[in-house]
């Protein structure tokens, strides 16, 4: 009887153990996000990507990409009028440039490739961002309606030469 009442123990503790390492894996996966520019702020809860090697083609900047009504309070409307997800009457809409916005925010047009197909994503670089409450020199690329496995956006933060 004591046998099998230690091996019942034994399982549960097992059981246990591995829901625990479970819940911290995926908490390292897991970062906390704060975007701050001269429009608003967003804090959000980013997934790490390693698989993420975005970077803005001009300045070689990492690219956050985040989904677009997670950081809609902090984004430039012209980000968001050429995503399509805001009507700003008389809005410069990006180039390919990479021009100045109407308040003074660089607009970033970056081309992507993924499993799913090409396109192009627009970003801006905000003023600050914290990753776990350290800066992070980025790019900030909006999408829409895209899962990242619970989280507001894909970062990779591997890239420790942005880390400021």
């Amino acid at each position: 009887y004591s046998a099998s009442f230690a091996s019942v123990l034994f399982f549960c503790a097992a059981a246990l153990a591995a829901v625990i390492l479970r819940r911290l894996a995926r908490s390292r996966k897991r970062v906390r996000v704060y975007i701050k520019t001269t429009r608003g702020e967003a804090r959000l809860t980013a997934l790490r990507d390693s698989g993420n090697l975005l970077t803005e083609p001009v300045s070689g900047l990492p690219v956050i990409i985040a989904r677009a009504e997670a950081v809609a309070e902090a984004a430039p409307p012209a980000v968001l009028y050429a995503l399509g997800c805001e009507q700003v009457p008389g809005a410069w809409v990006p180039g390919a440039d990479g021009a100045k916005a109407e308040d003074g925010e660089q607009i970033y047009p970056i081309a992507y490739r993924s499993l799913g197909g090409s396109g192009a994503l627009y970003g801006f670089e905000p003023r600050l961002c914290l990753v776990n409450g350290s800066r992070y020199r980025c790019v900030v690329a909006l999408c829409r309606s895209a899962s990242f496995s619970g989280c507001a956006a894909l970062v990779n933060l591997d890239r420790q030469e942005e880390w400021i």
